[in-house]
Formats: C-alpha cells, structure tokens, sequence
C-alpha cells in the first residue's frame, strides 16, 4: 500500500514576498509599491484548491494585503509565510528572518 502525499502550492500574492529557502527576492525590502496578485488570479486558484483538495502556503512580503485579497485567502483554511515586520498581524504564521532580523531572533519563545 502505498500513502499518496497531499498536493500543495506556495502561492506569493506580491512580487516583493518574503525570500526563503535559499532564494533572493530583489524586490523583497525595496522601496517600490507591491505589485499584487490579481483578485481574479487568486479567485480561481482558491476555487481550484478547494475542489481538489490542495494545500495553499500564501507569502507575504513586507505589507498587508489588500482587502479583495484578504477576503479571497479567507475562504481556505492556509499556511502564511511572513517575514518578521508582519509578525504581531500573523500570529502563527510561519516567520523569516532576514540577516537585518538575526538580533530580533532570540526574543523568539514558542515560534
């Protein structure tokens, strides 16, 4: 018999996300405006996810969402990706430490 792994998919709702695992994001911490993933993009990736059972990471960069896209991740029971600056508004998500962040590292308790 054999297990059969969930499906899954890291989705980066603006081009600025968070960098993780060993890959760099120019745009991560630049001062350029997000450019956001658009709502009808984001729409039927959520449609699809829901009816076939897939796993969605979302990934943040430095700044929140816009509300059409808020509401769209809400629909989904999902995983976030935030660096640490968004770290009081996503309690629970799963946080980046940037090298700049490495001092802020050990006032990390239970995360």
């Amino acid at each position: 018999m054999s297990v059969n792994a969930p499906d899954y998919a890291l989705v980066a709702l603006e081009d600025g996300a968070v960098p993780f695992c060993h890959y760099e994001n120019p745009r991560f911490g630049a001062p350029l405006p997000p450019r956001w993933m658009a709502p009808a993009l984001l729409k039927a990736l959520v449609a699809h996810a829901i009816e076939n059972d897939v796993a969605l990471t979302f990934l943040l960069g430095e700044h929140q969402p816009p509300g059409a896209l808020t509401r769209l991740i809400s629909r989904i029971p999902h995983n976030l990706i935030v660096p640490w600056a968004l770290r009081d508004a996503h309690p629970g998500a799963m946080l980046v430490l940037t090298a700049g962040d490495r001092d802020e590292f050990v006032s990390l308790t239970s995360n």
